[in-house]
């Protein structure tokens, strides 16, 4: 029970940490299901999908690597 408080925990801080993700995943949820009701074929709404996926990902690993400052250099 403790481990799935704790999956559950690090979930819910995913979305509150980070708005601008969450919100962000809705907008492309959006965004596919609007592109699929109108008609397109599956395989593009799977690639609009895995894509926009992929470019959120990659958004918010170089927001969070910008974030933390790197170690000082000792030889420097």
């Amino acid at each position: 029970m403790k481990l799935l408080t704790a999956i559950l925990g690090e979930i819910k801080g995913l979305f509150v940490e980070d708005n601008r993700f969450a919100l962000a995943i809705i907008g492309l949820a959006a965004v596919v299901i609007g592109v699929a009701g109108l008609g397109a074929p599956p395989t593009l709404t799977g690639i609009l999908l895995v894509a926009g996926s992929l470019g959120l990902l990659a958004d918010t690993v170089l927001r969070a690597r910008a974030r933390i400052k790197p170690p000082d250099d000792p030889k420097a």
